[in-house]
């Protein structure tokens, strides 16, 4: 069996963030909960009103709301084949960002899709690094992803559970990704 692009950029992705763990890491601090944007959710997302909303300011809340409009635009790459906006969201030093993106444009390219559902959060912290940039920690439920070829072959990648986590910077239109890595994928 061979990997599928964007199951190679998973493991891609896993393999790096392996290899970039180290001890001087910062902490993560778990945001304090509150109506707008709590430490924890559930299958509960925010509307997309508040989501904009909430990502167009440098904070805390505004980088995990950015992270949560990151992981839909990459959904809706995922499914549509049209990778434009997450482009368009990630720096272009994200290798991984690029990785995932040059998976989905191969994947349609060649008349294949992907059908996935929604990635479920389950835990939600942030910390800040040295460099005034912020990090956020994801763990979240990835459900089964299946993809489809040309010929309509279709391979399945596994349910699992893994912690993201996105690295990001605020810019004038507002944020930008510059790193996703995982860890814990089960």
């Amino acid at each position: 069996m061979t990997l599928r692009p964007l199951a190679a950029a998973v493991a891609l992705t896993s393999a790096l963030a392996l290899s970039a763990c180290s001890s001087d890491d910062p902490d993560p601090v778990v945001a304090d909960p509150t109506p707008s944007a709590p430490a924890s959710i559930g299958e509960a997302t925010p509307s997309a009103d508040t989501t904009v909303d909430a990502w167009a300011e440098e904070s805390p809340e505004g980088a995990m709301a950015f992270a949560q409009l990151w992981l839909d635009t990459f959904t809706d790459a995922a499914r549509s084949g049209d990778t434009t906006a997450l482009r368009s969201i990630s720096s272009r030093g994200c290798a991984t960002c690029a990785d995932f993106a040059d998976a989905i444009d191969h994947r349609y390219s060649h008349g294949g899709s992907i059908e996935m559902d929604d990635w479920v959060l389950t835990r939600v912290t942030w910390s800040q690094t040295p460099e005034q940039n912020f990090a956020v920690n994801w763990t979240m439920r990835v459900p089964e992803q299946r993809f489809v070829d040309a010929r309509g072959i279709v391979e399945t990648a596994a349910a699992l559970r893994a912690k993201y986590t996105f690295q990001m910077r605020w810019q004038r239109d507002p944020w930008q990704v510059t790193a996703v890595t995982t860890e814990g994928a089960s």
